[in-house]
């Protein structure tokens, strides 16, 4: 659509609106803002964590016990529930300010027509078929048809990708054109990097690109985390368990006759013995261990379970600029005919032609001068700098110059030595229009004639260069008289030059990415390249870092596909080109729609709802705040091995996560089926509810919790990705944790058995069973710090939080049998020293017995 079209399509002239119509269409159109969404508020909050699986359960079982007027069992329980509550509502407070980051965005300021005068208004008031002023620093205000300019160039770098500016024409292009291509139009939030242009006003506030990034970003929906759906699953296991074990509890009792009530303390006890109370604050406790332990490794983790799905990360999507490369050119290679070395002779121009970059602190010495100025040509006097050019810059004297334009494709200057005042002119651009320019080159001995053969050698390090994704300039000068030091009227024109050298320059990839993407592939993830840039960059970077497949699939190429077909052909690429934000988003939806768990790098305002919708969202420090605002993990130091150490640390979470769920559930396995077993023959309850809570929620915590402080094994890192869907215990993991239980039950019915026949009394025999339970408990924690290691493999002082925890526990046991006011609430008599060594006897045997069964069962593959 030409310049003209469009103007007639918006209704308007060159000359603008009038201040009626303006009006006119702002109660039409609305305001220049993106639509507010309502915010999540503290209640809203605060119920999903009332909702979660776990907490329903504790409250539950208070409710129970409250019911059955057992307060003091009630009161420990819904404390417990409510401090757990409590903690996960500040933890996972997760900001809905994504929205108000977009919107802050275009509270700016805008020189429009009004009346066919100029005027400045608040962007926010902008309508479509405004005109519009811009110029070099502007951020443009809303989506924007070009009018005329003059050399335009813009950063659309957090809207398609792009690390280079586009250069931007009022020239037409076809319908259909991919974003970072339409180089008539101008985007909200992108900024003018040079020259200067009159727009007409294509689209404001919801309407626009960015307007369309805040409106998929409200509708994105956030999966639940691999853990959350795997507690759920066994959350769910265990509710049915519990509701059986009362059913069944209650029918053979009132089957047996015993009285109603007495059938319901049992029936409540089996219910309190089944559920495993800490298991929510541990899990907890875990995951804000994990986050402040990758808080000191720069990784920022802004919601608590994402500190555990890292670990569960089967496929990582790359973002290629600001993630993979640095995000800024840099002269990567200095080029001329072949075995002739240029660079000096051509760094030497680059400094004396340079006009639209500059030191920022001239005065400074060189070697500490920050250059600033338009990306590519700072690119070039940065490379000039650090090779001793420096002086050349600050003692030229430049004539006369011309800036680089999109018409021209070149820019020149007129540079005059101070001492003896010769002249050059200097001229760099399109290496098609300086070598048309040349008719000597730069050879070994000097200047030698163009001919044929060596322009095909130049041709031929042209097209190199170009299949290595290099953006390449050309550089060539002419000496003149002293007396020509103004450029001739026909500023378009080149004169006969002497070709020195192409200048290639690329957005550098960060040096640690091979070493992470190996590391990655180590552990078994799949790394994918998603990008808006070119396939000919991306093909080259892949190829640069050691993607597994490096040729680039354009998404164009993949759109028309069948969701079957779609995501078949991503399982066969790992490159992915000219990616727009909706693209990012149908590629996540698919690979996850395929069972993996997916994280995704990012940084840009483009890569917004894809780092939502991702199981993690990844961005860099130094990434836009809209960006940062829905992410998952920030990497503060802007490097990927965070993101390694952050995979690492997450997977030992989970495995910590596991040792814990094995550790009360066999607990409560044991005392389910040493309550049941009891009952069966007649006995009296071996445990009172007080006794099963005391040792669930005081004396099975602690360990809990320095379970947080295991460090992550380093076989870890060298396994796959555990599977979507994998239950937290599969099979082998959950009859390791039965078996094991039902060793320790049989141990502890024996130890009753024993003391019922021998003694009779019940105090004495409950609180006999209550300590061995509770010392078969803290020595069974050692065993299980590694679950594929004998526990005499394993360092006691590696985690000195648990021999803590462990010396806690064994002096809570003395103060809950010594204790009178403990002791008359839990039921328990004082024990002599022979019950002390015949208990503590049976924990060592009741280790033995577990560490021959993980031999069994778990450290087979």
């Amino acid at each position: 659509m030409t310049k003209d079209e469009a103007l007639s399509a918006l209704h308007s002239t060159e000359d603008g609106l009038s201040a009626r119509e303006a009006a006119a269409r702002l109660a039409r159109f609305g305001p220049n803002k993106l639509v507010r969404r309502r915010r999540v508020g503290a209640p809203t909050i605060l119920l999903r964590q009332l909702r979660g699986a776990l907490n329903l359960l504790l409250f539950g079982a208070g409710a129970v016990s409250f019911f059955l007027r057992e307060f003091t069992d009630a009161t420990v329980i819904f404390i417990t529930a409510g401090a757990t509550v409590g903690f996960g509502f500040f933890q996972e407070w997760k900001s809905e300010r994504a929205l108000r980051a977009l919107r802050s965005r275009i509270e700016l300021t805008a020189r429009v027509l009004r009346n066919g005068r100029e005027a400045a208004i608040q962007a926010k008031e902008l309508v479509p078929g405004d005109v519009i002023h811009l110029s070099e620093g502007d951020r443009v205000p809303a989506d924007l048809r070009i009018l005329h300019s003059r050399e335009l160039e813009a950063d659309e770098s957090t809207l398609t990708g792009e690390s280079l500016p586009a250069e931007k024409a009022p020239h037409p292009v076809a319908s259909g054109t991919a974003l970072a291509e339409r180089s008539s139009m101008l985007y909200l939030g992108t900024v003018v990097v040079r020259g200067t242009a009159v727009c007409a006003v294509a689209a404001t506030g919801a309407g626009t690109e960015l307007g369309r990034i805040a409106e998929s970003l409200s509708e994105v929906k956030e999966l639940p985390t691999p853990l959350q759906r795997a507690v759920s699953r066994m959350v769910l296991g265990i509710t049915t368990l519990v509701a059986a074990g009362v059913v069944i509890t209650m029918g053979f009792g009132l089957f047996r006759g015993l009285p109603f009530f007495t059938v319901l303390v049992i029936s409540v006890a089996v219910a309190v013995a089944a559920i495993p109370e800490g298991l929510t604050v541990s899990v907890t406790a875990m995951l804000t261990r994990g986050m402040l332990v990758l808080l000191k490794s720069k990784a920022l983790v802004r919601r608590l379970l994402a500190a555990e799905t890292l670990g569960a990360v089967s496929v990582v999507c790359l973002d290629k600029t600001g993630t993979i490369t640095r995000g800024e050119m840099r002269l990567a290679e200095t080029a001329g005919l072949p075995g002739v070395d240029v660079a000096e002779r051509a760094m030497e121009l680059v400094a004396l032609c340079v006009t639209g970059a500059r030191p920022e602190n001239p005065r400074s010495p060189i070697s500490r001068w920050e250059i600033v100025g338009e990306s590519t040509e700072r690119a070039l006097l940065a490379a000039a700098v650090g090779r001793g050019e420096g002086e050349h810059y600050r003692r030229r004297l430049l004539a006369d110059s011309v800036p680089f334009s999109s018409e021209r494709r070149f820019q020149a200057a007129i540079s005059v030595d101070r001492e003896s005042g010769q002249a050059a002119f200097i001229a760099i651009g399109a290496p098609e229009k300086i070598l048309e320019a040349s008719n000597t080159v730069i050879g070994r001995d000097g200047p030698r004639t163009l001919d044929g053969g060596r322009r095909r050698e130049l041709e031929e390090e042209l097209t190199r260069l170009a299949a290595s994704g290099f953006r390449t300039v050309a550089v060539g000068f002419r000496p003149l008289p002293k007396s020509r030091t103004i450029l001739p009227a026909e500023r378009s024109a080149l004169p006969e030059l002497t070709f020195v050298a192409f200048l290639a320059l690329a957005d550098p990839v960060r040096p640690e990415v091979k070493v992470v993407i190996k590391q990655m592939r180590q552990a078994g993830i799949r790394l994918m390249m998603i990008t808006g840039d070119n396939p000919v960059t991306a093909s080259a970077v892949a190829r640069e870092i050691d993607l597994h497949r490096t040729e680039a699939v354009v998404f164009g190429d993949l759109e028309g596909l069948e969701p079957s077909e779609f995501s078949e052909r991503l399982r066969e690429t790992d490159v992915i080109a000219r990616v727009a934000p909706a693209d990012k988003l149908r590629i996540i939806e698919a690979l996850q729609g395929g069972g993996e768990t997916v994280a995704m790098t990012g940084d840009g305002v483009n890569d917004a709802p894809a780092l939502k919708r991702a199981d993690i969202g990844v961005v860099m420090g130094s990434g836009t705040d809209v960006a940062k605002e829905v992410a998952d993990l920030v990497l503060l130091d802007n490097k990927l091995p965070t993101m390694v150490r952050a995979v690492s640390e997450g997977r030992g979470i989970f495995e910590n996560i596991r040792k814990v769920a094995i550790f009360l559930l066999h607990d409560s396995f044991t005392e389910v089926v040493l309550i049941s077993t009891a009952m069966v023959l007649g006995l009296p309850p071996p445990l009172l509810a007080a006794q099963i809570l005391w040792v669930n929620l005081i004396e099975d915590v602690g360990p809990s919790f320095a379970m947080a402080f295991e460090p992550a094994e380093a076989r870890l890192m060298a396994e796959p990705p555990r599977r979507a869907g994998q239950p937290l215990l599969p099979p082998r993991f959950l009859a390791f944790t039965a078996l094991a239980g039902l060793a320790t039950s049989i141990i502890l019915l024996g130890l009753f058995l024993l003391l019922w026949n021998q003694v009779q009394s019940v105090g004495y025999v409950r609180t006999m069973v209550f300590v061995g339970l509770g010392i078969n408990s803290l020595f069974t924690v050692f065993s299980l710090r590694r679950l594929r290691e004998p526990v005499w493999r394993t360092s006691f002082l590696e985690n000195r939080a648990m021999l803590v925890a462990v010396g806690m526990g064994f002096l809570l046991f003395f103060l809950s049998i010594y204790v009178q006011p403990l002791a008359h609430l839990l039921g328990t008599v004082p024990l002599e020293l022979k019950d002390w060594g015949l208990l503590l006897s049976f924990g060592l045997g009741n280790l033995l017995v577990i560490e021959a069964l993980k031999a069994i069962i778990l450290r087979r593959r």
